[in-house]
């Protein structure tokens, strides 16, 4: 038996959720995307933010993590195009940041450099 590795070039692109309009995708990195889609804490974060604009005390409830990790898995889920940050202004003159994911779909691609065999 002869195994044989053939370099295959990997392209991710992102589709954002249906209420944020179409589009053709953003091309991001696909190996930060992979890491964070890899992270259980990461994913937990994707979902709950999914359902609606959600703050880092109401994740870290939601998805039972401590803040500091919340706050490094929202900043590395922002960093790759999964997760938007936005201010909530609140009435009595406050604002706090909220997290909404921004991703309705991951579509994966690999290109086989040497074509098909």
């Amino acid at each position: 038996m002869s195994l044989s590795y053939v370099d295959v070039s990997m392209r991710i692109t992102i589709h954002p959720m249906e209420a944020q309009g179409e589009g053709g995708g953003e091309s991001v990195d696909p190996a930060a995307v992979l890491a964070a889609l890899d992270d259980d804490p990461c994913r937990r974060i994707l979902r709950v933010a999914g359902e609606r604009p959600v703050t880092v005390g109401e994740l870290t409830t939601a998805c039972d993590i401590t803040v500091p990790t919340c706050y490094r898995k929202t900043r590395l889920l922002t960093d790759v195009g999964l997760l938007e940050r936005r201010t909530r202004y609140r009435s009595d003159g406050n604002h706090v940041n909220e997290y909404v994911r921004r991703v309705g779909s991951v579509v994966v691609e690999m290109d086989d450099p040497s074509g098909p065999t």
